[in-house]
């Protein structure tokens, strides 16, 4: 019969040690698990390789049934986040409905639940993502209820390609995650912007899930009587030119523009105002009255990194496309993150329309 090293074993290794912590992870076992965390030799944070390239931290919340062995690690010492944009223990926890892990992670004041992945994503959009039917429906309602719970979460957080939460629930996750959402957080989501990827989440809801179109919130505008940069947005969302071409040339005492037309409206709108017109159909004159006080035609928005002109490419917006190229200031040639200019983006638009 062969003999297998322990723990209490003088010929036990430091290697010997972290594999049994792995073990005993893996075997659901609870009590060596513990027992081996206890050993000044064993370390929680041991990175382990092949097959699989990850803490035990990480491979905890990747599995169902791990809270225990979570808690324990984390009451180890060992740390919630990896502080690298790369994925947190959270959205593996998110991303699989593992609602009692994702329990243990948020009572954890370490833990960052807005913490992105290299996407951009947050814990809130692999939730609202991968939200499954039947009883995996229930497990990621709950993970949504959870986080939109935490008083510090950032429900409208875009990701790299400009995506809320309740944008992925609308596009990928189906009617119960959009319905999860519009549950915990209706009074705060933003389902009107669509930063750049084209329709908004109220569309998307509205087309495919008509059902719903009742029990949306109303759409978020702003008060005319604010301040300049406010009051210019919301004259354009209540579509009045004439006090938003007023708003434009107003000067102080100095004879200097009171307001910056390419100033940036941050969450939930993430954007220039200009960017806000090229998205909208009918709106050539807001376009055309923005260039003409000196917004930027050239402008890249800060988040998604796409230049103004492959935007209006990607919406098919050929009225703006033909006021914005009127500007002499436009380079045509910018390219995006790719490469690519707004006439490759154009070209790839017709293809898909084919």
């Amino acid at each position: 019969m062969e003999e297998h090293t322990t723990s209490t074993d003088p010929a036990t290794t430091p290697q010997d040690l972290q594999e049994q912590l792995l073990e005993a992870l893996l075997a659901r076992d609870l009590t060596t698990f513990c027992e081996l965390l206890r050993n000044p030799k064993v370390k929680p944070v041991h990175k382990y390789g092949p097959p699989h390239w990850f803490t035990c931290l990480e491979i905890a919340c990747q599995h169902d049934g791990c809270e225990e062995f979570v808690s324990a690690l984390l009451q180890a010492g060992v740390k919630p986040n990896i502080n690298t944009i790369v994925s947190e223990p959270i959205h593996y926890a998110a991303s699989k409905g593992h609602d009692k892990t994702l329990k243990v992670l948020l009572c954890d004041k370490r833990t960052k639940v807005n913490a992105v992945d290299n996407f951009g994503r947050t814990a809130l959009h692999l939730a609202a993502k991968n939200f499954g039917s039947g009883e995996d429906a229930e497990r990621y309602e709950r993970c949504i209820a959870l986080l939109m719970s935490c008083s510090n979460i950032d429900v409208n957080h875009p990701n790299m390609k400009g995506c809320t939460a309740v944008y992925e629930a609308a596009y990928y996750g189906g009617q119960e995650a959009v319905l999860a959402m519009l549950r915990y957080g209706s009074h705060i989501l933003d389902i009107d912007s669509s930063n750049g990827v084209g329709r908004s989440a109220r569309e998307i809801i509205i087309e495919s899930y008509p059902d719903l179109r009742s029990i949306l919130p109303s759409p978020r505008t702003e008060h005319l009587h604010s301040d300049p940069n406010t009051q210019l947005l919301a004259a354009f969302q209540h579509r009045q030119l004439k006090i938003f071409c007023d708003i434009l040339c107003q000067v102080n005492k100095y004879g200097n523009a009171c307001l910056n037309p390419n100033f940036w409206y941050s969450k939930p709108y993430n954007s220039t105002c200009l960017e806000m017109a090229c998205k909208e159909t009918g709106c050539e004159e807001f376009v055309r009255a923005l260039l003409s006080a000196g917004a930027d035609p050239n402008t890249v928005n800060i988040i998604t990194h796409k230049p103004l002109l492959h935007l209006i490419a990607e919406e098919g917006n050929y009225e703006a496309m033909k006021v914005l190229l009127e500007d002499r200031r436009v380079n045509l040639n910018i390219v995006d993150e790719c490469g690519r200019t707004a006439l490759h983006i154009a070209v790839e638009q017709n293809e898909g329309n084919e």
